[in-house]
């Protein structure tokens, strides 16, 4: 699988992405085609568990869509078992300390590096050559996590640092909105300017086009934009809404 992010990074361009809650190949392999570069499949707070994620992989391969994936927290033995399956990538939940980023880094990467258990599934049984060192995103979405930002990305092993704007808005006591309100795009700046600091890639989700917009313009360069079930639900609506003369 070719690294199409750090390619698009270090040639200066953001790179776009989206999200897979649904379950399922033929729910992958719909949205692998829509042409997205890479899918980031989200095991935290999508419908999608971990028995179910090989199928969702081998889906989106065939369609030659990269695959990042948010695993339950930042468990080892979840991400060693999820990087098996010869994904590009981890973005990990709730990372709030340098112990975090620690044990998250530990289980991206093999001895002496890290702790990494070598097992690399398919690849492995089927003839293929081991993937390069995957991604590993840490994501900041507490004010735990803010206070620790720089000891966070300065920790070996971590490519760079992820803003989750909906619990970030929380931690703040703030109104979640589909575009991040200001005290959140300050955050952005604040993981833009600590990327920069320790040579990380700042990344974020972001639910609108116009949220998008505003996180590019913090310095993100990185981002997924929406989810498939929004897309549905979007589509879906604008259908019903065109079409409501005649019901």
């Amino acid at each position: 699988m070719s690294d199409v992010i750090r390619t698009a990074i270090a040639r200066g361009k953001i790179t776009i992405g989206t999200c897979q809650v649904i379950p399922g190949g033929f729910a992958a392999e719909c949205l692998g085609g829509l042409g997205f570069p890479w899918i980031l499949v989200d095991l935290q707070h999508g419908a999608i568990e971990l028995s179910g994620l090989m199928e969702v992989v081998q889906a989106l391969e065939l369609t030659g869509t990269a695959i990042l994936v948010r695993p339950r927290s930042i468990d080892p033995p979840e991400i060693m078992r999820i990087l098996d399956f010869g994904v590009l990538g981890i973005v990990a939940p709730l990372v709030n300390s340098v112990e975090d980023a620690q044990k998250l880094a530990g289980s991206i990467s093999y001895p002496p590096e890290g702790f990494r258990s070598l097992g690399p599934l398919r690849k492995l049984y089927g003839g293929g050559v081991q993937p390069a060192k995957p991604l590993c995103f840490a994501m900041i979405e507490t004010l735990e996590g803010v206070e620790n930002i720089d000891v966070i990305a300065a920790q070996k092993g971590i490519d760079g640092l992820w803003l989750g704007p909906g619990d970030m808005a929380l931690s703040l006591g703030v109104e979640g909105k589909s575009e991040p309100v200001q005290e959140v795009l300050d955050v952005a700046k604040m993981i833009v300017a600590s990327c920069k600091r320790n040579e990380k890639i700042p990344g974020s989700f972001a639910f609108s086009d116009a949220g998008a917009n505003a996180l590019i313009h913090a310095g993100m360069r990185i981002l997924t934009i929406g989810a498939d079930v929004h897309f549905i639900l979007n589509d879906g609506r604008r259908h019903l809404s065109a079409l409501s003369d005649h019901l």
